[in-house]
């Protein structure tokens, strides 16, 4: 499902709860106004959720997320890439993600995309995947087993991974990675 939104916002003690169909069922929510999402109270769902949104997405101290599946991100994805499970992302989004709160997504996957990314709180995904990726091209490709491979396709100005919080994925994988524009090499 696509959702547009003017905003996307959480409060402090307010909780949004998506009920899918199952757990491989994901909720695009794509932020059309002018201001970043703020995540700062509860959001779960028994699926996987996208929020994109290129003026920023924070979850903020105390927010808690737990679903089956996590895409914040300040780089767009069409509608028709989204629909068939090509999940390229690109664009110029100004804003941050930023994690300060915590995350869970037991046995799926977390990622945060955008030129500037950073994680200070707590990310799980026992047995899945989390990513932390900076460019303003990134592919993510959801292997059968679950785990998630990242592409940086196109460097950012000043792009920028940076975890100083905890992120656990026991019997999974954890990617960090960025590029710059103008760099040689691609990651």
């Amino acid at each position: 499902a696509v959702i547009n939104w003017a905003s996307f916002n959480i409060g402090k003690g307010e909780s949004v709860q998506f009920q899918q169909p199952n757990s491989n069922a994901v909720a695009l929510n794509r932020v059309l106004g002018n201001d970043g999402t703020t995540i700062l109270g509860n959001l779960s769902a028994n699926g996987k959720v996208f929020i994109v949104n290129p003026n920023g997405v924070l979850f903020g101290h105390g927010a808690s997320v737990n679903t089956a599946g996590l895409v914040a991100s300040t780089l767009d994805i069409s509608n028709a890439d989204f629909m068939a499970g090509k999940y390229q992302f690109a664009g110029n989004g100004t804003g941050k993600v930023l994690n300060q709160g915590s995350i869970s997504a037991p046995g799926g996957y977390v990622a945060l995309l955008g030129a500037n990314v950073s994680n200070e709180g707590t990310i799980q995904a026992r047995l899945g995947s989390v990513a932390l990726a900076a460019g303003r091209a990134i592919t993510l490709d959801v292997a059968g087993d679950g785990l998630l491979n990242v592409a940086v396709d196109g460097g950012a100005v000043g792009a920028l991974v940076n975890n100083g919080g905890l992120i656990q994925a026991d019997g999974g994988s954890v990617v960090l990675t960025a590029q710059a524009a103008g760099d040689l090499l691609k990651t």
